[in-house]
């Protein structure tokens, strides 16, 4: 594997000058490609040449509250303090022959070429629950998937659902 050893130091050195709520991770999902991965996209580049592959959005949802909402710095001793809450976030997991990555949140989980970034297939656990106290039936927001990852020899795949109840195993061709 021949990489520009100039271009890791870039893509190091960008991670590092990003925002505080990037992620900064930067890894290889295969032997010829890099990934730099944030809280709301993962980017994949050639290693060799440095040329960007392509991008992916990921799911990231949060929630931010004030402890002490009545905080006066006059009169009052503790300080506010701000709390923020992941609601959902999308998990990477790069198959262990690298040829494939997956990512997970918690609705869904999507089967990607790690080399081209093609979406190759999109599963859940099990049907979406759908919530019937409006008119119209709607898809409800409950999570379905708690974790999904391969297994070590790489040839299943495997997710468990939200409740933790159910397994679902798929077996790679």
């Amino acid at each position: 594997m021949r990489i520009s050893k100039a271009f890791l130091l870039c893509l190091l050195l960008a991670s590092a000058a990003l925002p505080a709520d990037f992620d900064r991770s930067v890894g290889f999902l295969t032997d010829d490609t890099l990934y730099r991965g944030s809280l709301s996209e993962l980017e994949a580049f050639d290693a060799a040449t440095g040329k960007r592959l392509y991008e992916l959005k990921l799911v990231f949802e949060s929630t931010s509250y004030t402890d002490n909402p009545s905080y006066d710095p006059a009169n009052d001793y503790t300080p506010r303090s701000e709390t923020t809450v992941i609601l959902d976030e999308t998990k990477i997991a790069v198959h262990p022959g690298g040829k494939m990555l997956l990512t997970h949140s918690k609705q869904y989980v999507k089967v990607f070429d790690s080399r081209a970034g093609a979406l190759l297939q999109t599963l859940v656990v099990v049907e979406p629950p759908v919530d019937n106290t409006k008119k119209k039936p709607k898809v409800s927001d409950e999570p379905l998937v708690y974790k999904a990852d391969w297994s070590a020899d790489g040839q299943t795949l495997y997710m468990i659902s939200a409740d933790k109840r159910r397994v679902s195993l798929w077996r790679l061709a």
